[in-house]
């Protein structure tokens, strides 16, 4: 039996998979798995659980709560997939100051049991390179292509890679911290939007605008220049899930502050995909997923959506030529681990960050 875990700001997934035989797959020597352990061929779900993180210290809290529920039978590999820093050994969660290593996770599982780190958006990526039930629905009516894919998920933070297949190089997957550059307005409100940003932060970033703690920071923008502090409004911001209960307020036409956040949150994502799509050649198409995208389907489904993707860079119409998609499910940085864990997906797939 195998663990596959995605750790997440707020969220920790965890899951366990089956396996029928045991391989060798040389493919691990690069992910530092001791290849004296066999790596499971094929796996199915066993079960998911998922666990709030905001009240435990560390990830073991959240590692140990799950193996004493549900592991009664011995682990025989595990991977985790993060959204944080993985290039020096440790996985970092941005939002937390938790730090995993392998020692510490072996600690709660056995010593003997190789562990293997991914960073969360290469897991999405080898979900949609090797999943052919991936739930995706088209949001836009350009025929499909062959190339680079786009991928963005603005949940926590501004999510992004690209990946593409080639006979002559394989399958490459470039996971990029585009959203720790430096957010650039693109019209008059914008400019409002970032000076107000900068009497908080020195520097405003895609991170701050373009995810979660971003609608917060829209609706708080858009309520000050109405002349409302946080007391006039009917939302707290304090609260973690004040993004979804923001989006769902607008979805709703229940407040105008909240159609508003929406509207520009929408443009904002549409203006910064249009760039991304042509600076990184993605002829094979948009990808977006994540809660986010999933919960503003409505609006991301709206022609409006589609034709200012096309038009966001008038003297290059090379935008009205890609296809735009929403991934629905939820699973995928799951799906992608599990491809990684039962040699599915190798890393002749190179990961690289820049």
């Amino acid at each position: 039996m195998n663990l596959v875990c995605e750790m997440g700001v707020n969220k920790a997934r965890f899951a366990l998979t089956e396996t029928d035989r045991l391989m060798q797959h040389s493919s691990f020597q690069d992910l530092e798995v001791d290849k004296a352990h066999p790596i499971p061929s094929r796996s199915e779900w066993i079960l998911k659980k998922d666990y709030l993180t905001n009240g435990m210290d560390d990830f073991s809290s959240a590692l140990n709560h799950f193996k004493q529920e549900y592991c009664h039978e011995s682990i025989e590999a595990a991977i985790f997939a993060f959204s944080g820093q993985l290039k020096e050994a440790p996985g970092m969660i941005r939002s937390l100051d938790w730090k995993n290593e392998t020692r510490d996770i072996q600690e709660v599982l056995g010593a003997a049991i190789p562990v293997t780190f991914v960073h969360e958006m290469k897991a999405h990526a080898l979900a949609l390179l090797h999943d052919p039930n991936l739930e995706i629905e088209q949001l836009n009516t350009c025929p499909p292509n062959e190339g680079t894919k786009l991928l963005l998920y603005p949940e926590t933070g501004f999510g992004f890679c690209i990946a593409w297949a080639n006979s002559n190089v394989g399958q490459r997957i470039f996971s990029l911290k585009m959203g720790k550059t430096l957010y650039a307005p693109k019209d008059f409100l914008d400019l409002q939007f970032i000076s107000n940003l900068w009497n908080e932060k020195e520097k405003v970033t895609w991170d701050d605008v373009i995810s979660g703690p971003g609608i917060k920071n829209m609706y708080q923008f858009l309520c000050s220049i109405k002349g409302m502090n946080e007391l006039d409004s009917n939302i707290s911001l304090e609260y973690e899930d004040a993004p979804m209960i923001i989006s769902s307020n607008g979805l709703l036409q229940h407040d105008e502050t909240c159609e508003r956040t929406l509207n520009m949150f929408i443009n904002s994502l549409c203006y910064r995909t249009a760039d991304l799509a042509l600076t990184y050649g993605a002829t094979g198409g948009v990808y977006l997923g994540g809660k986010i995208c999933n919960q503003l389907k409505s609006l991301l489904n709206e022609k409006s959506f589609s034709k200012a993707f096309a038009q966001a860079n008038l003297d290059r119409p090379s935008n009205n030529k890609i296809p735009i998609y929403l991934i629905k499910n939820a699973d995928t940085a799951l799906l992608g681990a599990k491809y990684l864990i039962n040699g599915t997906a190798s890393m002749q797939e190179r990961f690289l960050d820049c």
